[in-house]
């Protein structure tokens, strides 16, 4: 019997496309004045140079600040959530928590999961990201 679900954030529940990652990340550049360093800009060479770690992507590109981080953060959130959740979920989910214990996974920070899905731990009994994770990442499909 079934008694744990676990969702992978980005994909499962929350649309994030290529394009929108790659607009986000330029975006920062520019914002921040940081370095772009996947050569050519178009998304191919984005696509080899990006990490699924965000943190590593913000230190590759040369932001070390808590105040340069924030910024960041401001900027991909925005791009993201333009995308947002999958509509249906909002439906679904808390029909399924009646009867399933649901989890989020994320290689992200948990607060980024919040950030969109602010009313997650009303449906998901734990929310867990990168921080919890103590040096491992998820799967990556």
């Amino acid at each position: 019997m079934i008694k744990l679900i676990i969702f992978d954030f980005d994909g499962p529940l929350r649309r994030v496309t290529p394009v929108r990652r790659f607009e986000a990340y330029r975006e920062i550049a520019r914002e921040l004045k940081a370095k772009k360093d996947w050569g050519e800009d178009s998304l191919e060479s984005f696509n080899r140079w990006v990490n699924v770690d965000y943190d590593t992507n913000l230190l590759r590109m040369g932001i070390l600040t808590s105040q340069g981080k924030y910024l960041a953060e401001e900027v991909f959130k925005n791009y993201l959530n333009k995308d947002g959740l999958y509509p249906e979920l909002k439906s679904i989910l808390p029909l399924i928590s009646i009867k399933k214990k649901l989890t989020i996974l994320t290689n992200g920070p948990v607060r980024s999961v919040f950030s969109l899905f602010p009313d997650a731990n009303l449906i998901f009994s734990r929310v867990l990201g990168k921080e919890d994770l103590h040096g491992f990442e998820k799967p990556n499909p």
